[in-house]
């Protein structure tokens, strides 16, 4: 997920969807591949959570509401629920024009599920906003499969990192990929200055993760 940004690094889509969950369930099933269809929700520790949601063609949209009264709210569109090809910002429920930012990738290809452990993909990517373009370098690293408990969830995970250098400096954002739901849950980013932020997972699920209703 390199559709990060300094200070909000997370994304979900708040369209009004629902299940029918009965009275006396008390949390969402796990998500699974299917629930790409209507989303699949990932609580974080800082008041957010994101959604994702499958498209065509492979892309994930992500979408990442905070709840801490900022009303800060962020989506990217991204290829093999990793690489950002495009993120935008919404302002009163509207997308936030200048906020739109547009990255295309060139010099190799990247096949997540194929690639072996502990290799790398070399990537190069172009990015345009409201400031101008930005040209620079990227190391996709897939690390060895695990099993972790994520969000109250077991799953088989795959960390990754995405480095990414340009004349500012290399910024780093480790990530654990779900190969089941096709998706990426954050971990870590180091920041081009160095400074290290790390995020966990407090619950994930295939509904609405609505407060209060656990």
């Amino acid at each position: 997920m390199l559709w990060l940004s300094p200070s909000k690094s997370k994304t979900l889509f708040v369209a009004a969807t629902s299940l029918c969950i009965a009275a006396s369930t008390a949390y969402a099933a796990c998500p699974t591949k299917d629930s790409l269809s209507h989303g699949v929700f990932v609580t974080y520790d800082d008041d957010s959570y994101t959604r994702f949601t499958a498209k065509e063609d492979g892309v994930i949209f992500e979408d990442t509401n905070y709840m801490d009264g900022s009303g800060f709210r962020v989506a990217y569109v991204l290829q093999q629920g990793l690489l950002s090809t495009m993120s935008f910002e919404f302002e009163d429920a509207q997308v936030k024009p200048v906020s739109v930012e547009q990255t295309s990738f060139s010099g190799g290809r990247l096949d997540i599920d194929r690639m072996k452990e502990k290799a790398e993909t070399h990537l190069k990517f172009e990015r345009t906003d409201r400031k101008g373009t930005t040209n620079g370098s990227m190391i996709i690293t897939k690390g060895k499969r695990i099993t972790e408990t994520i969000g109250g969830c077991r799953y088989k995970v795959h960390p990754v990192s995405l480095a990414e250098t340009t004349s500012q400096g290399t910024r780093t954002t480790h990530l654990l990929y779900i190969p089941e739901l096709g998706v990426s849950v954050l971990n870590t980013i180091i920041q081009r200055n160095g400074q290290f932020a790390e995020f966990a997972v407090k619950k994930m699920d295939d509904d609405f993760p609505w407060e209060g209703r656990d």
